[in-house]
């Protein structure tokens, strides 16, 4: 952002000429040009003054001490003098601007401007082109997504209930009141905890940024200022407002902005609060993703280890350190909710969901099913038949 100048502010950089006591009369001795487009480099004149005045147009000061580490911009308002030593450079903002540049010396020095300087005023680190979802969920007691990867970002907010989130090897559980962020090409899965409804906020959205890493694999609580902003969403998304997709698109920028800077305090308050990729994270992001894609084949143990390219013996540590089950028993119950879930929303015979799912007979898949949800599928069916009806 642009600063005004002002004597306090430009104290250590040189002078201004409308600063009371200063003599200007001879500042405009010397080599005299003007400068129209933004210089290439920064100068610095070790053995003179510089004098710059603005002619027209909305031209900035850019000023250094400190070899291009700090920079300071100020809008050129009025003509100024710059110490010897004072690093700057002009910056041009239209086919309008002008200044003139008088230097009494042929001594100095140039530096390019370091990477992240640019030739604009105003450059944010954060560009939103699209929003693709913005939807309100409200799943059952039973709900279960069985997991994807995609290229867009999502932010999972929990409105009410309990939502298991699986990303990167672990099982986040969200409670009411919080969410999570999913990165670019990041595998996840979602479940309720089989005793309460849930409600849920999904956004997915396309992102520039570079702070991709920061924000995925750890569990937020929103603020009143996220929680405002995701009602906005909702009420905008169901308007029929002028620019209503303009102001959906500002406030998913905006609620990315302030889950940033809810990160950096957290982060300032508890250096080790969030959680860090590790090898072990990788391998079992890679076994969980493997058998979310497998459900219908014949999933064992060693098929897993044999994917993942680990020995048996350690994919039962990983899990069971990580995870707290076992391989078979994470499988068994990957298995038996996809087919509780294909029982709720396919209406499918339980003899083809059996087939379906590799189970050797449909005794064997029905046996399972009833260990696991305390019914037989035939009656879970006939539960949801009869809650549709």
């Amino acid at each position: 952002m642009l600063e005004v100048l002002e004597k306090h502010s430009f104290y250590d950089y040189g002078e201004i000429s409308d600063t009371p006591g200063i003599d200007t009369t001879s500042w405009w001795v010397g080599e005299e040009k003007y400068i129209t487009h933004s210089d290439d480099s920064f100068s610095c004149f070790t053995d003179t003054a510089v004098y710059l005045e603005r002619i027209s147009g909305i031209p900035v000061l850019a000023v250094s001490l400190d070899g291009l580490k700090t920079i300071r911009r100020y809008y050129l308002s009025t003509p100024v003098k710059i110490f010897p030593g004072t690093w700057y450079r002009i910056l041009t903002t239209s086919e309008e601007d002008k200044v003139r540049h008088v230097a009494d010396g042929t001594d100095y020095e140039q530096l390019s401007p370091p990477p992240n300087e640019r030739d604009v005023l105003f450059y944010p680190r954060i560009n939103i082109p699209n929003i693709y979802t913005l939807f309100y969920q409200e799943q059952d007691k039973d709900y279960l997504f069985p997991g994807e990867a995609h290229h867009p970002y999502e932010i999972i907010y929990v409105d009410s209930g309990l939502l298991h989130s699986v990303a990167s090897g672990y099982d986040f559980l969200l409670h009411q009141g919080d969410f999570m962020i999913y990165g670019p090409n990041q595998w996840h899965m979602q479940y309720a905890d089989g005793i309460t409804d849930v409600r849920f906020i999904n956004v997915s959205f396309e992102m520039d940024c570079d702070f991709v890493d920061e924000l995925s694999n750890r569990v937020f609580t929103a603020t009143k200022d996220i929680k405002r902003i995701l009602i906005q969403l909702m009420q905008e998304r169901d308007s029929d407002l002028p620019l209503n997709d303009d102001m959906v698109q500002a406030l998913v920028k905006q609620l990315v902005v302030i889950i940033y800077r809810l990160k950096a305090q957290s982060d300032d308050e508890n250096p080790s609060s969030h959680i860090r990729d590790s090898r072990e994270n990788a391998l079992i992001d890679k076994a969980q993703r493997y058998i979310s894609e497998n459900l219908h084949c014949h999933l064992t143990v060693e098929t897993l280890s044999k994917a993942i390219n680990i020995s048996k013996s350690y994919l039962w540590t990983l899990f069971k350190n990580n995870l707290n089950i076992t391989p078979s028993r994470y499988i068994s119950r990957a298995k038996l909710n996809e087919g509780r879930r294909m029982i709720r929303q396919e209406n499918l015979p339980i003899k083809f969901i059996a087939a379906r799912l590799s189970y050797a007979t449909v005794q064997h898949f029905s046996r399972c099913f009833k260990e696991e949800f305390g019914i037989t599928p035939s009656a879970y069916a006939n539960t949801v038949k009869n809650t549709h009806c």
